[in-house]
């Protein structure tokens, strides 16, 4: 950081702000996680044009605060955040922003919005083919339902969220395998012509 900041590489010292901000929140330290995200925005806001970039700075530091059950300051962040990307008309960032929206709404005891906001983040996340959203979207709304005592649509999410979990591990597990394998064919055709060298 120190050489990008000398060099007045602001976009790449921007981008190790905006990581170190989102490894400081996975870790709960959240004050260190607003400092490197607050200057991170900084930098997007005055130095560095990255219209996406700026979107994830707000959407991140929303995440910090509602980590913190600080919902008032998260609904801002996300609320900017859902602002510009509706210039950028980025789908995918969409996805993400419905469903923090979702759990905030959720935490903040207004039901059926998060409901609407989790449905239709499931619905995106399913068309862009976006797994990794489409878990949060089911775990989220099998929370909302069993918030709202549906038990039973809450296990039908649950559900759907395991088999989608399940699904993408063994997929996972194929990749590898195959990996392995690859790797495996490469290590013997080496051998088999260093032997073919040495005869």
């Amino acid at each position: 950081m120190v050489l990008t900041l000398s060099k007045k590489n602001y976009e790449s010292t921007a981008i190790i702000y905006a990581n170190l901000g989102s490894a400081h929140e996975r870790l709960n330290n959240f004050n260190e996680s607003k400092n490197y995200a607050l200057k991170a925005l900084d930098l997007y806001q005055n130095k560095v044009d990255n219209p996406l970039a700026l979107i994830r700075t707000y959407s991140n530091l929303g995440s910090t605060y509602m980590s913190q059950n600080k919902l008032d300051e998260a609904r801002y962040y996300y609320t900017k955040s859902l602002e510009l990307n509706e210039a950028q008309n980025n789908e995918g960032q969409l996805t993400v922003l419905l469903n923090n929206m979702a759990e905030l709404e959720r935490k903040s005891g207004h039901l059926e919005d998060a409901k609407l906001k989790g449905k239709k983040a499931l619905q995106l996340a399913s068309e862009l083919n976006y797994n990794e959203e489409k878990m949060v979207s089911l775990k989220t709304l099998s929370l909302i339902e069993e918030d709202r005592k549906e038990f039973e649509n809450a296990l039908a999410y649950y559900r759907k969220y395991i088999d989608l979990s399940d699904s993408l591990l063994e997929i996972s597990n194929i990749q590898k395998t195959q990996q392995a394998l690859e790797q495996n064919k490469i290590a013997m055709d080496q051998l088999s012509r260093e032997k073919d060298k040495s005869q």
